[in-house]
């Protein structure tokens, strides 16, 4: 046992010498820490909504220097990370929850021109959904042989679309099944999580049935819109016929809903078919459970 200590100890002093001496260029020299609280101030929001991140490191002249992935796992052990970097100034961009099948990053070698879009967006692929995605930017100074330490605080970079159907077909077989077109969304966004294309692209989300509630059911993500939006709802049925379209602006500002400055933003539409037509409304779940000017 006493051999094994003595070997610890001098593989310790070995690390902590080399880190002391002229070359550090294995050495950490930046802690940066990750945190998100949602629209709640809950410091537990990140643990349970980001589950994995993928951060970019630019230089001065807004050059790409170094790009890390980290795994839930890496998160679970430290909800951060710890960079070696020279001293200097730097830009740091995090992404959370990127998914390969849904966005990819493009150009971002450059922080200027580097975009995340949906990964379908420069093919004859449909657009379905983006991923439950977050974001996160900070400014590093790293003094001459000196320690860093920082927070990058994340917020939310999606919007959760939930759009239920009830009654529309009698029949629950899948090719029966209704479809939603959501058009005049914007699929790109630039490092600075801003909109980099024109709001004039169309996402065709799946549509599943909700056994417990009796609905077609149609959840899906977009990038960030606002409450002043040109998004329009077009539900179909399966032969492509259009039933019916929403204003969603005008939709939201009827029931109250607002995705401005909101990190957890829902937009929640129910379409109710009766003998008499079709009605727009908040799901009564929605209703009875959320107000609706909190959302």
């Amino acid at each position: 046992m006493k051999i094994i200590k003595c070997i610890l100890f001098c593989c310790i002093s070995l690390i902590l010498s080399s880190c002391l001496g002229e070359d550090r260029s294995d050495c950490p020299t930046a802690r940066l820490t990750f945190s998100y609280l949602g629209d709640t101030n809950d410091p537990a929001m990140f643990a349970n909504n980001i589950h994995f991140v993928t951060l970019m490191v630019y230089n001065k002249n807004q050059q790409l220097v170094m790009t890390r992935e980290l795994s839930k796992h890496d998160l679970m052990n430290f909800q951060g990370v710890t960079l070696a970097l020279a001293s200097g100034n730097y830009q740091i961009i995090c992404w959370g929850n990127i998914n390969q099948h849904n966005e990819q990053l493009s150009g971002h070698e450059s922080l200027l021109v580097g975009r995340l879009h949906h990964s379908s967006l420069t093919t004859d692929r449909q657009i379905p959904t983006n991923s439950h995605l977050y974001y996160g930017s900070y400014q590093l100074e790293i003094p001459e042989k000196r320690f860093a330490e920082g927070d990058i605080r994340f917020c939310g970079a999606h919007i959760n679309m939930e759009i239920f159907v009830r009654n529309m077909s009698a029949s629950n077989a899948p090719n029966k099944w209704p479809v939603i077109e959501a058009h005049n969304l914007m699929p790109q966004y630039n490092m600075e999580m801003k909109s980099a294309m024109p709001y004039a692209t169309t996402y065709y989300p799946e549509t599943e049935y909700n056994t417990d509630w009796r609905v077609h059911q149609i959840l899906f993500q977009t990038l960030n819109f606002g409450d002043d939006n040109p998004v329009i709802i077009n539900l179909k049925d399966n032969n492509g016929i259009s039933k019916c379209k929403v204003d969603l602006k005008q939709y939201m500002a009827d029931n109250k809903i607002s995705v401005d400055d909101k990190n957890e933003a829902t937009v929640p539409i129910l379409f109710e078919f009766t003998d008499v037509g079709v009605e727009i409304k908040l799901p009564e779940w929605i209703v009875n459970n959320v107000d609706p000017e909190t959302r």
